[in-house]
């Protein structure tokens, strides 16, 4: 019997109890869904086969809900103002109201912050106000997340570097405190990911009930925020073609059936965002009408005036060269800002190192999808075209690194499957060329000290000149 995957779930059953007794009774469900995150680690072969791998995934679990008690019981912790009080405090006075809790009140859908909001609120009504369960929430997204990655990386061949992956996904500061509190990061990015793997199942094997799947992902994800709205109608149809081998140009036999049920389905897709983008407003509105430039310019500048580490790059749409450069150029900024000229804090230097690293997992992602082959490349092709994609929409609209720390952790998850290997491979490759150069110079200190020195006999010079000696100046 493996007693190491048994101590979790022999420490939980006698634990138990005494939470039931110490904890408020408003926390209950709270402390349940603790438990039950690490019993979804537990639970998981794909985890449960490898001690290593689960003792890793247990202490990135439990740092998280680590933050999350003391944000709960001790001291707010950064970054948990702001936005996170605010859903908080709304998703209270949603549960506390009478108003129908998924309605506005003029009958319509909202998305984004206030479907979040609405959705935290309804778990409050009904399990208990307590800010414990919605940070519980987010953590188990990140737990969800963090399986679905580990399963993907066996399809893409990378099982090696399980163990590593799981500490670079779930070991990052942001993503820490992010995915520990009442926020959307956690849930986008796992629907963010939830699309991809679908897409990589759907390859594998075509069938009607994935692509519905997919889809279902896709609305989930674009409800989340207004610019998702816009990104989650060109992820699915982009993830439909991929995963369902669509090719116009070559109507293949073997994949016919595939083709003929996902036309329809795409052009179902887009005539339902249609109509529904009409109501929702925001980025989707503006795409309709014509009115993107517009809109993202307005948006850039309403938040250059709330921040203080602006990127001060302007969005010009006055024409297409100019949009081209400026969007570029806000591209590079979002990615990797804040450079070595910008940094002026403590916080500057770590998003400028974060940004350092990116650089690194986008450079070791290309790098491995180019040196594949095969099915594997075009996966490979599929995940950065993903990220890259996602990270290009939120540069349109952010405009400071503080801002941009948040934004990041939606797609960090497959990019770190993508660069992780290469960025580990790297640094093992660099330990061992240190390793190796320490061993040189030891080996040649220890061999000049084994070498037996030669005693230098004094020379036995007179302490002064003969008298005799003649004046050789002639005087």
């Amino acid at each position: 019997m493996n007693w190491e995957k048994l101590t979790f779930p022999l420490i939980a059953i006698l634990l138990l109890p005494f939470f039931f007794v110490f904890v408020p009774s408003k926390e209950w469900v709270a402390v349940i869904l603790i438990f039950f995150s690490f019993f979804l680690l537990f639970s998981s072969r794909y985890i449960r086969s490898d001690s290593r791998l689960l003792w890793a995934s247990f202490f990135v679990l439990a740092l998280r809900h680590g933050i999350s008690i003391i944000n709960v019981y001790f001291t707010k912790i950064y970054g948990a103002g702001l936005d996170a009080t605010t859903f908080h405090l709304n998703a209270i006075e949603i549960a506390r109201s009478t108003q129908p809790t998924w309605f506005s009140e003029f009958g319509t859908v909202d998305i984004g912050s206030s479907l979040y909001a609405r959705s935290l609120g309804f778990c409050y009504k009904y399990l208990g106000e307590s800010l414990l369960l919605g940070q519980t929430l987010s953590v188990l997204a990140y737990v969800v997340a963090g399986i679905l990655l580990i399963r993907l990386m066996g399809n893409l061949g990378l099982s090696r570097w399980k163990r590593g992956i799981i500490l670079l996904y779930g070991g990052l500061p942001p993503a820490i405190i992010y995915e520990s509190i009442t926020m959307r990061e956690p849930w986008e990015a796992l629907f963010f990911i939830l699309v991809c793997y679908s897409a990589v199942q759907l390859r594998k094997q075509v069938s009607i009930w994935r692509m519905i799947v997919l889809v279902g992902f896709g609305v989930a994800l674009g409800l989340l925020h207004n610019g998702l709205m816009v990104y989650a109608l060109f992820l699915v149809c982009y993830s439909l073609f991929w995963g369902g081998r669509i090719n116009l140009a070559n109507w293949r036999t073997n994949n016919l059936l595939g083709q003929l049920i996902a036309i329809p389905l795409l052009i179902g897709i887009v005539l339902a965002w249609w109509n529904l983008a009409r109501d929702v407003g925001g980025a989707s509105q503006a795409l309709i009408k014509g009115e993107t430039a517009n809109y993202y310019e307005t948006y850039r500048e309403k938040g250059e005036q709330d921040a203080r580490a602006n990127y001060e790059v302007r969005l010009d749409t006055s024409s297409i060269p100019s949009a081209v450069g400026t969007g570029f150029l806000a591209f590079i900024f979002y990615l990797f800002a804040p450079f070595p000229w910008q940094v002026s804090s403590l916080m500057d230097l770590y998003a400028f190192s974060e940004g350092v690293f990116r650089f690194f997992l986008l450079y070791q992602g290309i790098k491995l999808w180019w040196r594949s082959s095969g099915e594997r490349r075009s996966k490979f092709g599929y995940l950065l075209t993903c990220v890259f994609s996602l990270e290009l929409l939120w540069s349109f609209g952010t405009t400071n690194w503080g801002t941009a720390t948040r934004h990041h952790i939606i797609a960090y998850g497959l990019l770190v499957v993508v660069g992780g290997p290469g960025v580990m491979l790297a640094m093992m490759n660099l330990g061992r060329r240190l390793t190796r150069r320490t061993s040189k110079r030891k080996a040649r200190v220890a061999r000049f000290r084994s070498v037996p020195r030669r005693r230098i006999r004094p020379m036995n010079l007179p302490s002064a000149l003969p008298p005799d000696i003649p004046n050789v100046s002639g005087k």
